[in-house]
């Protein structure tokens, strides 16, 4: 296979072997506002900013896959991850390292886009955008957080995975399902991870980044030092 250009780098051709693009002229100036140095700074200073930009990635995702779950999930695993993008590894684009902030290995991304009957909706639906996903590239993901959100929503959908909404009261049961169908090889140490992190994560947003709310699938959640609270 030819290697394709990225979508950032496009120009065009009088040359009818140039590759085509994964993304449809017409959504590129749409998708470029998601470049990662738009929108995500490993400034911890900037971590309100963050935190919101990912939330609006989430739902962009999940509103284009066709999948109104696992919102507040794909939430906590960027901010285990890569800390919401805080982390150097959220900008690799070189090596085996995984890519963007939900930290999507190379063998995985390839996987979301071969046809499946759980996530076929959601391709036929970015097609539709203007995405075409078994022309995009991996390092694409790291340069773009929308591309690199609805990386993660099909690797979620694909492994079956649609973790319900909720609170403080639903980590424990998401900190089980990433160690066990995420990253982590389902083991006690992973889910404790998960947990203690997100706790600090969201403290930090209350204490030192000012975020009090935030509103995933139309429930507001209250930020507190240990998780979200329905409001």
């Amino acid at each position: 296979m030819k290697n394709l250009e990225t979508f950032e780098n496009f120009t065009s051709s009088t040359d009818a072997k140039t590759p085509k693009s994964a993304i449809d002229d017409s959504l590129k100036n749409s998708i470029n506002v998601y470049r990662f140095d738009n929108k995500i700074s490993q400034n911890r200073a900037s971590s309100k900013s963050n935190a919101l930009n990912t939330k609006e990635v989430i739902h962009k995702a999940c509103d284009w896959c066709l999948d109104q779950t696992s919102h507040i999930f794909m939430f906590e695993i960027a901010m285990v991850e890569t800390g919401l993008g805080s982390s150097k590894k959220s900008r690799a684009t070189r090596g085996d390292i995984g890519r963007g902030l939900w930290h999507v290995d190379k063998g995985t991304f390839e996987w979301t886009k071969t046809p499946h009957v759980r996530t076929n909706k959601a391709l036929d639906s970015l097609k539709k955008k203007g995405i075409d996903w078994s022309l995009l590239t991996w390092n694409e993901i790291s340069n773009n957080i929308l591309l690199g959100a609805i990386a993660c929503k099909l690797v979620l959908l694909k492994k079956n995975v649609k973790v319900i909404d909720g609170g403080n009261t639903l980590m424990a049961q998401r900190a089980k399902i990433y160690a066990s169908r995420y990253n982590g090889g389902g083991t006690a140490e992973a889910e404790t991870n998960y947990v203690k992190n997100c706790k600090a994560w969201y403290k930090f947003l209350k204490d030192n980044a000012g975020v009090e709310y935030l509103d995933f699938n139309g429930q507001r959640y209250e930020v507190k030092d240990n998780g979200l609270y329905k409001k």
